[in-house]
């Protein structure tokens, strides 16, 4: 056999047996029998298969979402857009007996199991959808989820909403649902580029977050969706501008328990830690306090390395980026590259995205 392809099959095959730490969940919703026993069965043991409500599929976050109901074709519709709103946003399969014309209008969004399929034995069935599930690239590489949580750097109105939590932002409208900012760039350029890869990327900044706010909904936004990378950039919001001294301590503690927490859930769970900046020098906002934020932004940096360090994490060096864009300054406008001394500018948004790119690529 050739080397090349020797390698190439070989690259394939580790590729897909590290990809995610993950199994597959398979929902079905329990309006009628699919035959979950069979399904489990077809499917092996990367794949985890039950049986729930809709209600119950709706607070969890599947990978795909099975049903055999014969809904309306409004009741198709409504079905799929509040199905299509859940955090991990799931392959939907709607099987049943012919194609309604909701089926005919959304091929593009849903696969329907062949007509005949309400004739088929229990272990018919359960080939069936494993058939679909199969063709349909879970038999090659499952999804690696990335999650990248933060403050309002990270949020850039994700989901139509800012400085709200996720469970009230719409997660099935993709015009929005990465933000405008270096998240919405990291996305563009992996799904670009790695299309086989089958990425799914969540966007959990929100504006004014500190840290302790990111511990409080750590589970709920962040781990809830099982993630494989998590990339943390916090404490700009953290860094006090009225005299008051920092607890240094407590906060490193905090930070070092949400890495601990991911990995009680995960224990290959990998983390892109992310330094905050503060980088006044323009005119738009005038703040007097700022080397006061920008010198406990400093100790915060030199915590996030430190634990970077320890945890084997990827580190990506943000306030060293933006003080050398600000320092080397070639534009004229005090306010290129940070426009508020806080907040980035597009050009600095695309920067760090490069950056984050070039250093996560190890794990990606």
């Amino acid at each position: 056999m050739n080397r090349h392809i020797l390698s190439a099959i070989i690259g394939t095959c580790l590729s897909a047996a590290s990809f995610s730490a993950n199994p597959v969940e398979v929902v079905c919703i329990a309006d009628r029998d699919i035959c979950t026993a069979e399904l489990q069965t077809a499917l092996g043991p990367g794949f985890t298969v039950s049986t729930k409500t809709i209600d119950e599929t709706m607070s969890g976050t599947p990978d795909i979402v099975v049903s055999m109901e014969d809904f309306e074709v409004d009741g198709y519709y409504w079905t799929l857009k509040s199905l299509r709103g859940i955090p991990s946003r799931p392959d939907i399969f709607f099987c049943g007996k012919g194609e309604s014309a909701f089926k005919l209008a959304c091929r593009a969004w849903t696969d329907a199991i062949p007509a005949d399929i309400g004739k088929d034995s229990p272990a018919e069935i359960a080939e069936a959808v494993r058939r679909v599930i199969m063709d349909n690239g879970w038999s090659r590489i499952p999804r690696k989820r990335i999650v990248i949580a933060g403050d309002s750097i990270t949020d850039g109105s994700w989901g139509g909403a800012d400085s709200k939590p996720a469970s009230v932002r719409n997660h099935y409208d993709f015009n929005h649902i990465y933000g405008h900012g270096y998240v919405e760039m990291i996305a563009a350029s992996l799904l670009n580029r790695y299309p086989e890869r089958n990425y799914r990327i969540y966007n959990r900044g929100i504006g004014g977050g500190r840290l302790q706010g990111l511990s409080d909904r750590w589970d709920e936004e962040v781990l809830a969706v099982k993630p494989d990378i998590i990339s943390i950039l916090i404490g700009v919001n953290d860094a006090p501008v009225d005299g008051s001294l920092p607890d240094f301590v407590q906060w490193e503690n905090t930070y070092r328990s949400l890495l601990d927490r991911a990995l009680a859930r995960n224990p290959q769970c990998k983390f892109v830690l992310c330094t905050p900046f503060a980088g006044y020098r323009g005119d738009n906002f005038p703040n007097t306090n700022f080397e006061m934020r920008k010198a406990s932004t400093d100790r915060y940096d030199a915590i996030v390395k430190r634990i970077a360090s320890e945890y084997g994490a990827v580190l990506v060096d943000f306030e060293t980026l933006v003080s050398g864009l600000i320092a080397t300054d070639k534009s004229g406008d005090h306010n290129y590259w940070v426009w508020d001394g806080i907040h980035p500018t597009t050009p600095t948004h695309a920067r760090m995205a490069e950056l984050w790119i070039k250093k996560a690529k190890r794990i990606l």
